[in-house]
Parts: structure tokens; C-alpha cells; sequence
């Protein structure tokens, strides 16, 4: 026993010595000891006693890292050491010039050496961030990174580009508002239109993530939103807290004007299954009522149920607007009935709802709150822009699908004709004969009718080649690809390749038309492409083609035009005297009508006449896109319909019948 407890004393001084042993190694001897045989267990807790040493911190710091970074991948760990060595190169040149010799010489340290380390942590950190392709790892990144090595600025910003672009489509709110608030500068300009339609996502997106009693971070996250500038929106959310329904039917009794209360009716009728409506007062459960009506009648707009007695629909939809205008929720009704009527041929209805509705919206804002939105003083000017066009006496129209032109599933689109209707050109995309993106295809008018389409090969470039207009000859082509403008030719029946026309002042150009000679074109553009959060004002500009050639400059159409919604989709009668275009501004049936405008002068900026809305027969309830073809006696129109996805359409012809 006493061998065994000699023996195991003898042991442990030797583990004590061992030890003592190695805490005293120099930092030399730990170099040439550990790191050099690459111990780099054994060499780091020595180096790491060094790590404040007055003449060998830098070279210990150096060491640590370049150790550690045979390993180190994550995003927290690398930041560590770049700005580790960020601390080393500043002590290093504190050194005397002799010292730091030295540590180059033992140690192989010295600022190009931790430099070319900080250069493969900073490479490796943003490989990661690329890779996990995420907002917060690129904020940390750029919020850690305090001094990028030169050469890899190119890199960092490609990074930054490449993970933001990434996210566009994102639907998780904190990503979406750090795009908005740090990174909007390094969205692509072709990836604006993504951009604005995350903005315009926030909202709902935000209501995914959080409780609406939360919405005061929505307010402070973005103060110039409608939620933040609602002048009620703290009253509103501290009843969406309390969720009583006695209190909101109160509020929705009493507030004819916060913009929230579409958010305020989704929670009253949220609480209707837990028995909320015990004890509730007359005047509240009158109320209750009348929201429940209103629903039930939006339901029976949607299905196509109200077309079962209209006579009831109409005075259900009257009644509540005399009861809750202007309330946001009495004009949305007044919108969606107005639907239902278009699309029913309802418009002796329609006309009575206008008329007996337009007392109950006022113009007026509420007193001392200027913030909100202003649809109350646009009601009036919406209903009095309507009347006329239901009121009107409209010719009849008939509409042809043409059954040889479309095909199921794919794109028609743009119909393009000659004079005398024989030839239609059109744009179409994932025909069986389609040689990429958009081509153009040709199909000719005979005893039996049209005949079957042939892609135009010498018109088929790569990327959307787009038939948009011909001259009386039939002999030119204007088209648009990609953003562009080109010509093409037909000689002994063959179309040249199309060659891009010169245009300089505008932004963004989009379809145009050519007079007959083809002398002078009407297009649509603006004089910039829109901004990252804002999208382009589109107007509708001339150009005119010179004797050597060239088109001028292109100049705004007269106030009688362009306003400040989009006018876009324009076509010329074959005189020149006529230009019907779409507009989003002037009173119409849908969110873009077509719109026919008579030139009286031969001033062709000024003396164009104030659009006239086309009338309810051919204008309805969604956007129009223009005619591609109006005959020369204007009684047959050439069109795309396009369906409610707006990716796919076909070609319709719409004959106005006397």
C-alpha cells in the first residue's frame, strides 16, 4: 500500500512538473516546439499568454488566428477574427522598426501577412453570407466589417446586390423591412417592379407575423404608412388589444373616418363565435347587424347570387351607404355593386345607385386630422365621372374569339392587321413552332376564314420580338423588344431583320404606333424608369422621322392627354385624326379604360380634343390593354383579352354593330 501511494505521489509531480513545464514554455519554443510540427492544441493557450505582450502581441494575435481560421466557417466567429487582426496590424506599427524586422523574420508577421489573413476570413465570411443567402447575415456583415480589404470591395458590393435581389420575393417581414430601410440602393433597376411590390406587401405581411394589438412597432418601423398616419390608429389598436366587441361596434358607431376600419370589421366579426354579442345594447346590436347585412351582400356580389333578386341588392346596398357614409366600408360597397351591375348589364341600376349614393359622400376631410387617406373628397368625382358613361345610349357590340388564331394554354397577343384586314401579325409564346420568348407569327384571312398560324422566322430573335403597328403599304413593321424600339422591312415578301430606332429624352419606352405614311409615331413612355419604390409615370409622346431618317426627340402630348395617371396603349386611325389610348386617371369602369381623342388642328401635341371614354360595352371592371387594330371606318377593334392571372391572352375581334 505504501509502494502503491509512493508510486502515485511520484506520478502527480510529474503531471505538476509537466504542466508547470509547458505554462513556462516561451513563445519562441511553443513556435518551433507546437506550431511548427502543427500542435496547434499545445501552441494556442502559449500564444494566447502573449496576446497583450508589448513586442510579441502581434505575432501571437497572428498565430491565434491563422490556427483558428483552418476551421472557423461561421459568420460571428469570422468577424471575430478580422477585426482580431484588425487589433494586431494597428500594435504592429506601434513597433519599432527593429522589432517588427524581428517578428517578420522568427514569426512571419507582419501587415501584408495579416492582411492576406483578414483577406480569406473576410472572403470566407462573405462566401457564407452568400450562401445562406440572408438579409440578417449581410447586416451583420456590413455592421462588423469595419475596414474591407480594397480588392474585395468589388466582391463585398456583388455580395450585397446578389443577397438583396435574392430577397425581393421574400415574405418575411423583418427581411422586408430591412430591404426598405438599409438596402433599397442595391436593387437592380430591372428588379424595381419586385421592389414595389414587396413595399405594397408590408402590411399584410406584417399581419402574418404579429398580433395587430402589436401595430405599434408596424407605426414605428414605417412612421409615412397609412397605419402610422391614421390620426384614430392608436385608439383602433388599443381595441383590437381589449377585443370587446362592445367597445368596436361603439367606435364603428361614432368614427366615419379612419382608415383602419376594414382592419376594425375583420375583428368585430372575429369575435361573433364566442358569444360576444350577449348583452349588447339595441344601438350596438343594430349596428352588429347591419355590418352582418353588409357582409351577406358582399358575399352574394362574389358568388353571383345578388343576380337572384337585384331589386333587393340595390336597396340592401343603398341602405347601408345612407347609413355609413363615407365610411371607407359604404364606398367599397358602392365600388363592388357598381361591379356587379357592369358585369350584368345592370346599368339602369347602376345609374340609380350612383345617383341616390352621391348625396352621402361630401368632400370633406375630417377636422384636424390632415394625415389620412383622402378618398372621401375623390368620392363625388368618381360618381360624377361615372354617370355619363352608364347614362349613355351605347351601339351594341359583338365580340368573335378567333378560334384558328388562340390556342390553349399559350400567349396571343398584340394583334397587329394591314389595311385591308386580310393579314394579322401577333406576338405568341410557347407554340409548339416558337423559336424563343415572344415571335412574331402571321395568319392570312380567306374564303374560309383564318389561317393557321406561321411564326415569321427572320422576325424571331432572341428574347420578346412584339408586333406593333404597320404602315398603309403593309411594307413596315414597327416592333417592340425588350424595352425597345425597332424597324423592320418587307421586300419580295420577306421581313429584313428588324433594326433599332434612336430615341433619346425618355427613361422608358413602351408600345408605339406609326401614322400610315409612317412619318410620324405616337408612343408610350416616361421620362424616367420610376424609382425603387415608385413606378413611372407613363404619358403618351410623338416622335417624327426626319428626311435622313432620324426621329426626333419625343414631346409629351397636351394636358388633354397625359394626366397624372398612365396613359399607355395607343393606336392611330388610319387618317391620323384619331388616337385611342388607355388611361387610368379619367373616369372609367375598370383600372384602365380605353379612351378615343380627335385631332382638330395639325398641331399634333395641342389640338387633340378631351377623351371620350369608350363606353360601357367595351370598357369593363378590369384593366384594358388597348386596341392593336381599329378598321378605317372604326366599327371593328382587334384586341387581347387577357385573363385574371394577366400572364396568358387571346385575340378577340369586336364589332360595333349600328
Amino acid at each position: 500500500m505504501k509502494q502503491f501511494l509512493f508510486r502515485s505521489l511520484i506520478l502527480a509531480l510529474g503531471y505538476v512538473c509537466c504542466a508547470s513545464t509547458v505554462e513556462a514554455q516561451s513563445f519562441s519554443k511553443a513556435y518551433k516546439r507546437y506550431y511548427l510540427k502543427q500542435n496547434y492544441e499545445a501552441a494556442t493557450p502559449v500564444f494566447q499568454r502573449y496576446r497583450h505582450h508589448p513586442k510579441l502581441g502581434p505575432a501571437a494575435i497572428f498565430l491565434i488566428d491563422k490556427m483558428a481560421l483552418r476551421s472557423e466557417r461561421s459568420l460571428s466567429g469570422l468577424l471575430l477574427l478580422n477585426n482580431d487582426l484588425i487589433r494586431a496590424d494597428s500594435a504592429w506599427r506601434t513597433l519599432s522598426r527593429r522589432n517588427r524586422k524581428r517578428l517578420l523574420r522568427k514569426y512571419g508577421t507582419d501587415t501584408l501577412a495579416m492582411a492576406d489573413l483578414r483577406m480569406q476570413a473576410q472572403g470566407w465570411a462573405m462566401a457564407g453570407v452568400r450562401s445562406s443567402g440572408s438579409i440578417a447575415a449581410l447586416d451583420s456583415l456590413l455592421a462588423d466589417w469595419k475596414h474591407p480589404i480594397p480588392s474585395l470591395q468589388t466582391e463585398l458590393d456583388s455580395t450585397h446586390y446578389q443577397v438583396v435581389n435574392a430577397q425581393l420575393r421574400s415574405v418575411d417581414y423583418q427581411t422586408m423591412t430591412a430591404i426598405v430601410h438599409r438596402h433599397l440602393g442595391w436593387v437592380y433597376p430591372a428588379n424595381y417592379r419586385l421592389s414595389r411590390q414587396m413595399y405594397n406587401q408590408l402590411w399584410p405581411a406584417f399581419q402574418q407575423q404579429y398580433t395587430l394589438c402589436e401595430w405599434n412597432k408596424y407605426v414605428k418601423d414605417h412612421p409615412s404608412s397609412f397605419v402610422a398616419r391614421d390620426c384614430w390608429q392608436e385608439e383602433v389598436r388599443q381595441l383590437l388589444c381589449r377585443r370587446e366587441l362592445a367597445p368596436m361596434l361603439d367606435f364603428e358607431s361614432n368614427n366615419q373616418w379612419t382608415v383602419m376600419e376594414t382592419v376594425l370589421l375583420n375583428a368585430i366579426f372575429s369575435l361573433e363565435d364566442q358569444d360576444a354579442a350577449i348583452g349588447l345594447t339595441p344601438a350596438q346590436y343594430a349596428v352588429l347587424q347591419d355590418l352582418r347585412q353588409r357582409a351577406t351582400l358582399r358575399e352574394q356580389l362574389r358568388t353571383g347570387k345578388a343576380r337572384r333578386d337585384t331589386t333587393a341588392m340595390l336597396e340592401n346596398a343603398l341602405y347601408y351607404i345612407s347609413r355609413y357614409a363615407p365610411r371607407y366600408s359604404a364606398f367599397r360597397l358602392l365600388e363592388e355593386t357598381l361591379q356587379f351591375c357592369t358585369v350584368e348589364e345592370l346599368y339602369g341600376s347602376a345609374t340609380r345607385l350612383l345617383t341616390d349614393a352621391r348625396p352621402y359622400f361630401p368632400d370633406t376631410l375630417p377636422k384636424g386630422c390632415a394625415s389620412n387617406f383622402d378618398y372621401q373628397v375623390r368620392a363625388k368625382p368618381f360618381i360624377d365621372g361615372l354617370l355619363p358613361i352608364f347614362q349613355k345610349h351605347d351601339p351594341e357590340i359583338k365580340e368573335t374569339y378567333l378560334e384558328t388564331i388562340n390556342t390553349e394554354g399559350h400567349d396571343e397577343t398584340n394583334p397587329v392587321l394591314d389595311t385591308a384586314q386580310t393579314v394579322l401579325y401577333f406576338a405568341s409564346s410557347r407554340r409548339a413552332d416558337n423559336q424563343a420568348g415572344m415571335d412574331v407569327f402571321c395568319s392570312r384571312k380567306g374564303t374560309a376564314g383564318w389561317s393557321s398560324p406561321e411564326c415569321i422566322e427572320s422576325l424571331s430573335c432572341p428574347g420578346d420580338q412584339i408586333p406593333l403597328s404597320l404602315t398603309a403599304d403593309g411594307k413596315t413593321m414597327l416592333l417592340q423588344s425588350n424595352g425597345a424600339l425597332y424597324l423592320s422591312r418587307q421586300k419580295s415578301g420577306v421581313w429584313s431583320a428588324p433594326v433599332p430606332i434612336a430615341l433619346s429624352g425618355l427613361g422608358l419606352i413602351g408600345k408605339a404606333v406609326l401614322s400610315a405614311d409612317g412619318a410620324t409615331m405616337i408612343l408610350e413612355g416616361a421620362y424616367t424608369a420610376g424609382g425603387v419604390l415608385d413606378a413611372p409615370d407613363m404619358d403618351l409622346f410623338i416622335s417624327r422621322r426626319a428626311a435622313d431618317g432620324h426621329w426626333s426627340e419625343p414631346q409629351g402630348l397636351g394636358s388633354d392627354i397625359n394626366t397624372d395617371g398612365n396613359e399607355g396603349n395607343p393606336f392611330l386611325s388610319a387618317d391620323g385624326r384619331k388616337l385611342y389610348f388607355t388611361s387610368t386617371e379619367y373616369p372609367g369602369l375598370g383600372q384602365s379604360d380605353v379612351f378615343v381623342s380627335e385631332r382638330h388642328g395639325n398641331d399634333w401635341i395641342l389640338d387633340w380634343s378631351r377623351p371620350l371614354n369608350m363606353g360601357k360595352h367595351i370598357n369593363g371592371i378590369h384593366s384594358h390593354n388597348g386596341f392593336g387594330h381599329v378598321s378605317p371606318d372604326g366599327k371593328r377593334m382587334f384586341f387581347a383579352r387577357y385573363g385574371r392571372d394577366q400572364e396568358k391572352a387571346n385575340i378577340w375581334m369586336l364589332e360595333i354593330e349600328n
